[in-house]
């Protein structure tokens, strides 16, 4: 008789399905490619260096490498781990799916584990897709065996850690945009300490702050090869498997339940008659002059628990915000914590906008609930603007925060020149908000599933990030400070200029502000090029007839408006579906 190992029928299932799609190794083989990229960029910087040689500058090739696979993994793992996770649960729920195999023999342990250990099966073909980009790095020399697989294990268990978290928040939430959210900000909670630590009291910090760090921990022994060793990354795996087994039982023993709350209606979509009142009045939207524009709206408000988890953001970073920019004007000693800060906050808070901007249209596609707006007279333009000014709405509260700080810092300086970088800087992160919330929105408009939408969002958020200043390096001579073209990134151009503030002494030449000029022409372009790609392929995508051959127009003296009472009538009924 053969003994057959499997998790149940929903790992065999799913897992047949997800080797099927193409997708996943068209992912593999454009992270291999991102891999030798950022071999051959690693290789650049450290053959042009004169006081090395040849021997020495293989193995600092071969150090260095493993310092960008570690950081590229690690960053993927914390990204994209929940997002593969996040909708195993509530998008089964809202199609019925779950409510069918809560009807059969299957156990709710078979459903949790299986669907976990189908969604993170690419998850690990990803870390394995390495190996042979690895392989060859390490005949250059510079790689221990042993770091390199205690950062595995690292990466292992952050995806393992992530994985479980979504499933158990999918499982009690139907929003994925709130589980992502939920998950980001958690993430910033337990990376930010150790830098925060850094930057303030400048020493080493307390054992157990370090060794729960996963980047400190990865990297740890190159720093303090005696100290760090296999164990520590083993400990480590223990511990996040521990904690992740104790998050499946609770998902496990709450999925039924859980299930009755969202079918008995308990779980509101909407807000209380006060709450919904007040909720984001600001600007007012007229209903006959842009009908697309009020429904996303209102349409797309925040919950309850949207608005609790946006404030498990905002009240820490304003907090922190405020306080650093009053020490600031009593002149108290920043020692960089200011550029971190900023950076910190700016970094989090696009990430949790593109995600937003993602999940739109898809999850709307994904419900079914776009059939009866596609059928109305709406234009299409309307329909992905109004997507857009939606999403891009939270951008003033995202800059708030660092804005606060570097209006404190220019109050140290000559008022003109305060004044022009922190002009500069907010015009870069409107422009950069933008550009990603652009892509947000034609990402949705491309790809039908959720999470595809959102993993090809990441990317780019990835790519607007750390794209810029690599090319830099790659292009031109390295060793300039800093690279030209990399104030295209968000979180170079926020920590970069905030230092220029924070150190005055610091020259502002001509050729940063021709940098920064065209920075604020190109990206608002990028993401007009990218808004009117999706308006173009709109109708297409969503497989609806175009505007010019149903022969609709604008209703005469209005621009964006149709005749109110169809309009009204229309945008009512979508309310109450």
């Amino acid at each position: 008789m053969r003994l057959r190992l499997t998790l149940g029928p929903v790992f065999v299932q799913e897992g047949k399905l997800g080797v099927r799609r193409w997708q996943t190794y068209a992912g593999r083989a454009a992270f291999v490619a991102a891999l030798l990229a950022a071999l051959a960029l690693v290789w650049r910087v450290d053959a042009g260096n004169p006081r090395l040689t040849p021997v020495q500058k293989l193995s600092r090739t071969g150090e260095q490498f493993f310092y960008a696979l570690t950081g590229i993994q690690l960053i993927l793992m914390l990204l994209v781990a929940p997002v593969a996770t996040a909708r195993a649960l509530c998008l089964n729920r809202a199609r019925g799916a779950l409510a069918d195999m809560l009807t059969t023999d299957l156990s709710d342990a078979e459903i949790v584990l299986g669907k976990l250990a189908a969604r993170l099966m690419p998850v690990a073909g990803l870390l394995l897709a390495a190996t042979p980009v690895v392989a060859l790095a390490g005949m250059l020399g510079g790689i221990d065996p042993g770091a390199l697989l205690g950062a595995f294990l690292v990466e292992l268990a952050v995806a393992v850690l992530g994985g479980a978290l979504a499933l158990a928040l999918s499982s009690w939430w139907s929003n994925v945009r709130e589980v992502l959210a939920v998950i980001y900000v958690l993430w910033s909670a337990w990376l930010t300490p150790l830098l925060v630590f850094y930057a303030v009291i400048g020493r080493r910090a307390p054992w157990w702050l370090e060794q729960s760090h996963p980047f400190f921990l990865a990297a740890a022994p190159y720093f303090f090869p005696r100290a760090i060793g296999l164990s520590e990354p083993l400990w480590f795996l223990v511990a996040v498997v521990a904690l992740s087994a104790g998050l499946l039982v609770v998902t496990t023993l709450t999925l039924r339940p859980a299930f009755r709350r969202y079918q008995g209606g308990a779980e509101a979509q909407g807000l209380s008659r006060r709450t919904r009142k007040a909720a984001w009045r600001w600007p007012a939207v007229s209903l006959d002059a842009n009908p697309a524009l009020w429904r996303e709206w209102h349409h797309g408000r925040m919950s309850r628990r949207g608005r609790w988890v946006w404030a498990l953001y905002l009240v820490p970073s304003w907090g922190f915000s405020l306080w650093l920019a009053g020490g600031i004007v009593l002149g108290h000693p920043t020692n960089e914590l200011a550029r971190l800060l900023n950076g910190i906050q700016f970094g989090l808070g696009i990430l949790l906008l593109v995600t937003s901007a993602a999940t739109g249209l898809a999850e709307g596609r994904a419900r079914r609930e776009m059939e009866l707006l596609l059928a109305s007279p709406l234009s299409s333009w309307s329909l992905v603007t109004a997507r857009w000014l939606a999403a891009f709405r939270a951008a003033p509260l995202l800059l708030a925060g660092p804005m606060l700080v570097v209006g404190a810092l220019a109050t140290q300086l000559p008022v003109g020149r305060g004044l022009a970088i922190g002009l500069a800087l907010l015009g870069l992160g409107v422009v950069q908000a933008s550009l990603l919330v652009s892509v947000g929105v034609a990402v949705s408009v491309w790809v039908a599933r959720p999470v595809r939408a959102i993993a090809v969002a990441l990317v780019g958020y990835v790519v607007l990030n750390l794209g810029p200043p690599l090319a830099a390096i790659a292009i031109l001579r390295p060793g300039v400070e800093p690279p030209p073209l990399a104030l295209g990134s968000p979180f170079v151009s926020m920590v970069y200029l905030t230092g220029l503030l924070e150190y005055a002494v610091q020259p502002v030449g001509t050729a940063l502000w021709v940098e920064i000029l065209a920075w604020l022409v190109v990206q608002p372009a990028l993401a007009l090029v990218l808004l009117g790609a999706g308006w173009s392929t709109f109708d297409r995508c969503l497989g609806r007839m175009p505007d010019s051959e149903k022969g609709l127009r604008p209703a005469s003296g209005r621009k964006w408006s149709w005749p109110a009472g169809p309009s009204r009538r229309i945008m009512i009924s979508l309310e109450n579906t």
